[in-house]
C-alpha cells in the first residue's frame, strides 16, 4: 500500500471497466422498455451469484424504494439534475424509463455511461442508506452512515458506486487514513467495502477523472430518438460498410458525401447496431470531419489511441503532429503507440505476438522523436520529402511565437514574419528551405485548440475555454449539437401596458449550442407551472420537438412537482443551474439584456432602472405617462426574436442560428423528444388544480368555483374530486378540466365557459401547429434598433393620420385608443374570461408588414395574425 503523501495522478488511476467503451456497449433506447425482468427473475439471478439472503434482501429493498435522498443543495457548484434512463430500476406494472439523479457532471456522465454497458441489467440512484461499523483510531467502535450514488446489477456482480473528484479523495485520504485507502490505482472507503463485501456486494469508489465526456456526449448523440428509430435500410447499410472497409478510417461526413446519403442517420444507426465501430471513448462523432470510423472494434480502438495521443501532443505544444500524419496511417500509429507506452498488441492487434527487435525499434523511435518517429515511412516509396525537419521546426518556432502572442498576430502577419526570418537564416549560413503559404496554413491550424498558446493570449481562462481535452468539471461542455439542451428563464420587462397594471413576464426557451430563441410567452402572471406548460406547447407547435435537457435555476416553479412531472412524462430530463455560478446562465442572461435594451427600452411606458422615483416630478413618472399597447410590444418583441434567430440584429457579423440547427440535423438528426400535438401532451403540459373539497354530483359533473364540468364518465358516481387529481387547460380560459379515472384520462368541460368565449371543443382539444419559418455574437446590435425604430414610427404616423381623419368628420367617433382596446379586448375573450397570458413566436418579420401597416390602413385593421400569433392561454 502507498504512503499517503504519496502524489496521485490522473494518469495512475484506474478506470471503470463497466463505465468504460467496448465492442457491443450502445446507448438503452425505449425498445429496452420491453426486456424488463421481473421480481422472481431477479432474486434467482441474485442467488445464482452468490448473495447471501441479506444481500438478496438489500437489494430488493433498494430497488422497491424511493431514493434514499434528494440530491443537491443550497450552496450546490455543480450541475443538479435528473436523467431518463431506460435501463430497468424497478418492478413497475407498466414499464417506463426510470428518473436517475445526479449532482455533478460526473455522476451525469457515469450514469449514462454505465447505462450503456451490454452487462448492465438494473440501475439505481441514492439506494438504501447503510450504516457500516469500522473502529476509530482510539479503538472505539463507530457507525460510519453511507448512501452510495448507485447501485447496479451486472449480469455477473452486483456494485455499488461512489463517483468522487481525485482531488477530493486525495484529501479524504490524508484527512482519515484509517478510513480510506489507495493501492493499485484505485481508492477503497473501508468501511462499507467491508460491509457491502459480507453482503456479497461489491463497493468500487470510482474517481471522476477516469470518466470520459467524450464518451457521455456521444452516447447522448446517438441515443436520439431520430437514430434509434430509423427504418434500416440494408442497400445504404451495405454500402456503408463497403465503404468504410475499403478507406477506413473515415468520417461521417465523407461517406455521406461519397455516398450521396440525405443524412447521416443511417450512418449512426449502424455504429449503434455495430456494424461499423467507432472508438466513443476517445473519438468525438459531434465533428463530421473526424476520421474515425472503421470497419473492426480492433481498427477503431487503434484510432482512438493514435488520435488521444496525438491530441494529447498537440496540447503540450507539438504543433506538427496532426499535419503530418495521414488519416489512413492512424491505425498503425495506434499498435505502435501501444507497443511503445508497454501495452499488450494481442489485447488490440490481429497479430499476436511482434518481434522482439520490432519492439525495441518502435520503443527507440518514440523516446527519439516522439509520436511522429511512429508514423510509417513506406508511403513515400524512396520520395525525399519537400521539406526536411529542420525546415518544418523553423516554421513551427514562428508560429509557436505568434500563436501565443497577446498581439493576436493573423496568419498573413505570421508568414511576413517567417519569411524575414528565414531570409536571415540563409544569410547566417543555414541551410533552410521557404514552405509555402498553403503549408504555412496548415501548420498554423494545427495549433487549435493548444493551450499553451491560448494562455499566451489570454491567460488561464482563455486556456481553459481553448483546451480540446480539459478538466471535465471545468470544461465539460453542456451539450454539443442543438436542440440537446435549453435554457429556460423567466424575465421582468421594465414596461408598463394599457391591459394590466402587472408588468408583463417574458419567458423562454434558448438552445444552449447557437443561442437560437425556440419558444417565448408573455403573461401579466407570476411566473409558475403553467407559463412552463404553455411554453412547452409553443416548442412543440413551432419545431416538434422539446430539448432534450431543460436547463434552469432554482426557481419554485422549475423545482415544483407538476412541471418535474411532466418533464418526466414527455421524456426531458432536467439540469438544474449551481445558484453559486453566476456564468452559468450567462446565456439567457444575455438574450433577456438584449430583448430590454431593443424591444422595451425607447417607447412608452417604460421604466427606468433607477432605485428610487423620489428624484422625480409627479407629472414625468412612468404610472403617469401614456402606457404602452400590448399589441405594440408584441410586435416589437417579435421582430428583436427574428432578427435575432437569423443573425440580421448584429449587421455583417451576425450568424443565421437556424441555418446552423438545419445543418446539423441534416448530418446528426433531430437531437429533441419528438412530440405530437395530442391528447396525452395537453394532459402532461396542464398544471394540477388545488384542492378541491367535496364529491361529483351524480348528474356527471365536477363543482368548481361558480363553475360545473361536465363527463359523461362520471354519470351516476359519487367520488372525491381530489382522487381525480384534477388539471386545468391553460388555453381554454378555465372551460376544460382533465381528471384521472380508472387508469386513464378523461375530460370535463365547462359548456357556459366556452359558450361565453366563443370557443368550440375541437377548437381546444385540436390546437393547430403553428409552423413559422423562422429567421436565424459579439457585433453591435445597430441594425436591430433601426428595425424596430422604423416599425415604431411606422405605427405612430399611421395612428395619427386615423386621429385626423376621425377629428375632421363631421359626426366624431370615439377615441382611437378606445377603440383599439374594445377590438383587443374582443380578440383576447376567444381565450378566456380570466385570460393572462400571452405568446411571442420568434418568427418573420423581414417583409414589409413587419415595419408597418398598409398604406390607407388603420391601427385597427392590422391583424397580421401569421407573423404574431398572439392569443390569450387563459391560465389560472
Amino acid at each position: 500500500m502507498e504512503h499517503a503523501a504519496t502524489v496521485i495522478c490522473a494518469d495512475d488511476l484506474k478506470s471503470c471497466a463497466e463505465a468504460s467503451w467496448s465492442a457491443g456497449c450502445r446507448p438503452r433506447t425505449k425498445s429496452d422498455l420491453a426486456n424488463f425482468i421481473s421480481l422472481e427473475d431477479t432474486v434467482a439471478h441474485l442467488r445464482s451469484l452468490g448473495l447471501p439472503e441479506e444481500g438478496i434482501c438489500y437489494v430488493i429493498q433498494a430497488l422497491n424504494s424511493p431514493p434514499a435522498r434528494k440530491v443537491g443543495g443550497a450552496h450546490q457548484r455543480s450541475r443538479v439534475g435528473e436523467i431518463q434512463s431506460f435501463v430497468q430500476s424497478g418492478f413497475r406494472v407498466d414499464p417506463r424509463a426510470a428518473t436517475i439523479q445526479f449532482e455533478s457532471s460526473s455522476e451525469h456522465d457515469f450514469a449514462i455511461c454505465v447505462s450503456a454497458h451490454p452487462s448492465t441489467l438494473f440501475l439505481i440512484d441514492q439506494p438504501t442508506t447503510v450504516f457500516a461499523p469500522w473502529r476509530t483510531p482510539a479503538g472505539r467502535l463507530h457507525s460510519y452512515q453511507h448512501t452510495p450514488d448507485y447501485l447496479v446489477i451486472h449480469r455477473d456482480k452486483v456494485v455499488v458506486y461512489e463517483v468522487k473528484p481525485l482531488e477530493a479523495l486525495t484529501a479524504l485520504q490524508k484527512e482519515s487514513p484509517h478510513l480510506w485507502a489507495y493501492e493499485s490505482g484505485q481508492f477503497t472507503y473501508k468501511p462499507p467495502h467491508k460491509y457491502f463485501g459480507e453482503l456479497g456486494i461489491v463497493h468500487q469508489v470510482v474517481p471522476a477523472e477516469t470518466i470520459s465526456w467524450i464518451y457521455s456526449e456521444n452516447l447522448r448523440l446517438l441515443a436520439s430518438q431520430e437514430i434509434s428509430n430509423s427504418e434500416r435500410d440494408e442497400g445504404s447499410l451495405s454500402a456503408i460498410k463497403k465503404f468504410v472497409a475499403k478507406k477506413q478510417p473515415t468520417s461521417l461526413a465523407a461517406i455521406v458525401d461519397k455516398l450521396h446519403l440525405e443524412t447521416g442517420t443511417e450512418i449512426l444507426r449502424a455504429i449503434c447496431d455495430g456494424h461499423v465501430f467507432v472508438d466513443l471513448q476517445r473519438c468525438s462523432l459531434w465533428d463530421p470531419e473526424n476520421t474515425c470510423i472503421c470497419i473492426t472494434p480492433a481498427d477503431a480502438c487503434n484510432v482512438g489511441r493514435a488520435v488521444e495521443a496525438l491530441a494529447a501532443a498537440a496540447v503540450r505544444g507539438a504543433d506538427v503532429s496532426w499535419v503530418t500524419c495521414d488519416p489512413k496511417h492512424l491505425p498503425l500509429v495506434g499498435i505502435r503507440y501501444a507497443i511503445a507506452t508497454g501495452m499488450d498488441p494481442a489485447e488490440f492487434s490481429g497479430v499476436s505476438k511482434f518481434g522482439k527487435r520490432t519492439e525495441q525499434r518502435i520503443k527507440k523511435l518514440y523516446m527519439t522523436h516522439g509520436i511522429r518517429g511512429l508514423y510509417p515511412n513506406w508511403d513515400k516509396c524512396g520520395r525525399k520529402p519537400t521539406f526536411t525537419s529542420d525546415d518544418i521546426e523553423f516554421a513551427g518556432a514562428r508560429i509557436r511565437t505568434d500563436r501565443g502572442s497577446p498581439h493576436h498576430d493573423s496568419v498573413q502577419q505570421s508568414y511576413a514574419s517567417y519569411k524575414l526570418d528565414v531570409a536571415q537564416a540563409v544569410s547566417d549560413g543555414r541551410a533552410l528551405k521557404l514552405v509555402g503559404l498553403s503549408t504555412y496554413y496548415g501548420l498554423w491550424n494545427s495549433r487549435r485548440h493548444n493551450a499553451k498558446d491560448a494562455y499566451g493570449i489570454g491567460g488561464k481562462r482563455r486556456a481553459n475555454a481553448d483546451s480540446a481535452y480539459g478538466d471535465p468539471s471545468v470544461q465539460k461542455p453542456l451539450c454539443t449539437l442543438p436542440f440537446q439542451v435549453s435554457h429556460s428563464d423567466h424575465c421582468h420587462l421594465p414596461v408598463l401596458c394599457e391591459e394590466s397594471e402587472r408588468s408583463p413576464q417574458l419567458s423562454s426557451f434558448l438552445c444552449h449550442k447557437h443561442k437560437e430563441i425556440l419558444a417565448a410567452v408573455i403573461r401579466f402572471e407570476s411566473p409558475s407551472a403553467a407559463t412552463l406548460g404553455l411554453l412547452m406547447r409553443q416548442c412543440v407547435r413551432k419545431h416538434g420537438y422539446l430539448s432534450r435537457y431543460i436547463y434552469h435555476d432554482c426557481g419554485s416553479d422549475f423545482l415544483s412537482k407538476q412541471f418535474c412531472i411532466a418533464a418526466a412524462e414527455l421524456g426531458v430530463s432536467l439540469i438544474r443551474r449551481p445558484p453559486a455560478k453566476a456564468k452559468a446562465g450567462s446565456e439567457i442572461e444575455r438574450y433577456h439584456w438584449t430583448i430590454q435594451e431593443t424591444a422595451v427600452k425607447g417607447a412608452a411606458g417604460y421604466i427606468p432602472a433607477v432605485k428610487t422615483m423620489r428624484g422625480t416630478s409627479a407629472s414625468h413618472q412612468p404610472k403617469n405617462l401614456p402606457k404602452r399597447k400590448l399589441r405594440d410590444l408584441m410586435i416589437d418583441l417579435n421582430i428583436a426574436m427574428a432578427w435575432i434567430n437569423d443573425g440580421s440584429a448584429y449587421g455583417d457579423e451576425g450568424v443565421d442560428r437556424i441555418a446552423l440547427r438545419l445543418r446539423s440535423e441534416e448530418l446528426f438528426g433531430a437531437q429533441g423528444v419528438p412530440c405530437d400535438l395530442d391528447f396525452r401532451f395537453y394532459v402532461y403540459t396542464s398544471p394540477f388544480m388545488k384542492p378541491i373539497k367535496g364529491k361529483t354530483e351524480t348528474r356527471g359533473a365536477i363543482r368548481w368555483e361558480d363553475r360545473r364540468y361536465y363527463s359523461p364518465v362520471l354519470i351516476g358516481k359519487s367520488i372525491k374530486v381530489s382522487a381525480l387529481h384534477p388539471r386545468l387547460d391553460p388555453e381554454s380560459g378555465g372551460s376544460v378540466m382533465y381528471f384521472f379515472l380508472d387508469g386513464q384520462w378523461h375530460t370535463a368541460i365547462c359548456r357556459e365557459g366556452l359558450a361565453s368565449a366563443g370557443r368550440s371543443v375541437e377548437s381546444i382539444l385540436m390546437e393547430a401547429a403553428h409552423d413559422h419559418e423562422a429567421r436565424g455574437t459579439t457585433a453591435s446590435l445597430l441594425p436591430l434598433h433601426e428595425a424596430i425604430e422604423i416599425s415604431r414610427r411606422a405605427r405612430r404616423a399611421t395612428d395619427e393620420a386615423s386621429s385626423i381623419a376621425a377629428s375632421s368628420q363631421t359626426q366624431p367617433r370615439p377615441v382611437l385608443a378606445g377603440e383599439y382596446q374594445a377590438e383587443l379586448a374582443m380578440s383576447t375573450e376567444e381565450g378566456g374570461r380570466n385570460s393572462d397570458s400571452e405568446q411571442a413566436h420568434p418568427s418573420a418579420p423581414h417583409d414589409d408588414t413587419a415595419a408597418g401597416p398598409p398604406e390607407g390602413s388603420t391601427s385597427t385593421d392590422w391583424e397580421d395574425v401569421s407573423e404574431l400569433d398572439i392569443y390569450e392561454g387563459g391560465a389560472q
